[in-house]
């Protein structure tokens, strides 16, 4: 489970290193005691082949590999297998000719200082010490304490499911929430069933009245949202960046609230559905799927069947007859692989298109700004209908059908 969830990252690299050298340790009991030690996991053999695998070894268990290699490529390489069962016996046999060069690496070793134990390692100790006990809110919040200074997003995830577990027991609710951001940083730890209540969302106004509302209210004068809505328009500039993505679906949830749209992530708040959700006005609605770190010259299949599924969601939501939906693919190209069928009603914010919204939204942002302040309903309306913004007017003024 652990090597699923946490993956190749430095941390499962030392566990598992560390986890061969303890047990090694398992046959060495006292000074008196002597084992043979054979790896037989290709896997684990790999780990010990690299420098940096390496350092994670004590010096003593390194020394004895080093010397293990160089008496197997002088002794063994190439040879019948029961050379090395000859060997092995030998060496539980005490033959001084295997034992005294591993007591000679042993006794010329220095050792370094010891090396303090990570907090995560000890907070996640004293959870489990906590849970053994079924004292579950200490441990659980024994395990969070530990969660911030941690800069792998994987193991963070990991952490934060493991004091989910415990807090599952006193707090579901709270251990919900936890167990949700643990998602955000690792997509590969287990998902229990969870009850996830989604939010619909509706427009509540007219679509200028709650952009007034929303622009009145969010920012205090004129020039702070002029230099806000500058640093919203960056964060919607694509970028082939891993991870920029998360910036430039808050920009896009943020842009929908300003020009008077309900405006959502559901695939950041629950797990499942678009990455933006839209509702325009009149029931209808905009299921986003951003793709704001793509390169490619062409829309794969697998990129237009997550749109379909994002577009089934929002139907499984939103059920009644009433409703409807455009579903729109932000997207470096608007032409799919031969292979890649869009879904019926599909459309495309091309990047090139979303360099032109984006000179629209500046230009809406400077003649609300210039005006009175704060703007009043019909000069939001006006701004907005003169840079194409309104529900009515986006989809055919910066979308594409693709090809």
């Amino acid at each position: 489970m652990e090597l699923y969830a946490i993956g190749s990252s430095d941390v499962i690299r030392t566990n598992q290193i560390q986890r061969v050298e303890q047990g090694m340790g398992r046959g060495i009991r006292s000074a008196t005691d002597y084992a043979a030690v054979i790896l037989l996991d290709p896997r684990l053999v790999g780990r010990l082949y690299t420098s940096q695998d390496r350092a994670v070894l004590s010096p003593g268990t390194r020394a004895q590999l080093d010397l293990s290699e160089a008496l197997a490529e002088r002794v063994l390489k190439g040879k019948d297998i029961s050379v090395f069962e000859h060997a092995i016996r030998d060496f539980l046999a005490r033959d001084l000719a295997w034992t005294q060069p591993a007591k000679d690496v042993i006794d010329a070793l220095p050792y370094p200082d010891p090396v303090a134990v990570p907090p995560h390692v000890v907070a996640e100790r004293a959870g489990f010490e906590a849970a053994l006990q079924q004292r579950y809110l200490e441990a659980g919040e024994a395990v969070l304490a530990g969660v911030d200074g941690v800069s792998d997003a994987p193991l963070r995830g990991w952490l934060k499911q493991r004091a989910a577990s415990y807090l599952h027991h006193v707090d579901p609710t709270r251990a919900r929430e936890i167990q949700r951001a643990a998602l955000i940083d690792n997509n590969w730890i287990s998902r229990p069933p969870m009850q996830i209540n989604v939010q619909r969302i509706t427009l509540a106004r007219q679509q200028s009245s709650m952009a007034m509302t929303h622009i009145t209210d969010t920012y205090a004068s004129a020039k702070t949202f002029e230099i806000k809505m500058e640093a919203l328009l960056a964060d919607l500039t694509p970028v082939p960046v891993a991870g920029t993505h998360k910036q430039f679906e808050a920009a896009l949830k943020e842009l929908g609230l300003v020009l008077g749209f309900a405006s959502a992530r559901p695939d950041h708040d629950t797990r499942v559905g678009p990455d933006n959700l839209w509702a325009i006005g009149g029931d209808h609605y905009f299921v986003l799927e951003s793709k704001s770190e793509a390169v490619a010259a062409q829309i794969s299949r697998t990129d237009l069947e997550q749109l379909s599924h994002s577009e089934d969601w929002f139907r499984s939501v939103y059920t009644e007859e009433r409703f409807s939906s455009t579903p729109i693919i932000i997207h470096p190209s608007r032409v799919a692989f031969a292979n890649a069928v869009p879904r019926q009603g599909a459309r495309v914010l091309t990047f090139e298109k979303l360099t032109g919204l984006r000179h629209a939204v500046k230009n809406f942002a400077q003649s609300v700004s210039q005006g009175a302040w704060p703007p009043s309903e019909q000069s939001v309306k006006d701004a907005l209908t003169q840079e194409k913004l309104l529900g009515t007017q986006i989809s055919s003024a910066w979308t594409q059908t693709p090809e």
